[in-house]
């Protein structure tokens, strides 16, 4: 995952008169994709090399922690949902042994660009729908239990696993 020194900027300097948006892609062989955005409005943006259009939904997400423990859940709400999104999560419940993907960037006012490239690329576990909301976890597997080749992945063999 890259940030783009444009959204280093705004985030480190607080710069009001930059606006940014976040934008979500959630995917389902049942479904295809739904683009989902945080502005209050459709924006078209590129994605994957494609234009689309993002609709509006407005959700909140917390990002993943950096930290040792390997874990990297982000959790994820989005509110004001109505029978599209249900029907969507219907069709994937369907299909329990294919998860829900999702990606997570944000762009800036006037660029179309994503600005973190690659986005966060997550798959939707422990999802629940009430009224207008639908809220979820979306985790990466653990890669501190990936073998590497053929020892345990972990900080403290591989100092550089450490973010700080």
């Amino acid at each position: 995952m890259s940030i783009s020194p444009a959204l280093q900027a705004i985030y480190q300097y607080a710069d009001k008169a930059s606006m940014f948006w976040n934008a979500l892609v959630l995917s389902h062989s049942t479904w295809g994709h739904l683009y989902l955005t945080s502005y209050h409005e459709p924006i078209a943006a590129t994605f994957n090399g494609a234009t689309q259009t993002f609709q509006p939904y407005p959700f909140d997400i917390v990002l993943p922690a950096r930290d040792g423990e390997g874990q990297q859940d982000m959790s994820l709400a989005i509110a004001n949902v109505g029978n599209v999104i249900y029907t969507t999560l219907n069709r994937a419940i369907a299909v329990p042994a294919e998860p829900i993907r999702a990606r997570f960037t944000v762009y800036i006012h006037g660029n179309a660009a994503p600005q973190i490239d690659p986005p966060y690329e997550l798959t939707l576990t422990n999802i629940t729908a009430k009224e207008l909301t639908v809220a979820g976890t979306a985790t990466r597997f653990n890669v501190f239990s990936l073998p590497f080749p053929s020892v345990p992945y972990r900080p403290d063999r591989f100092p550089g696993l450490n973010r700080r």
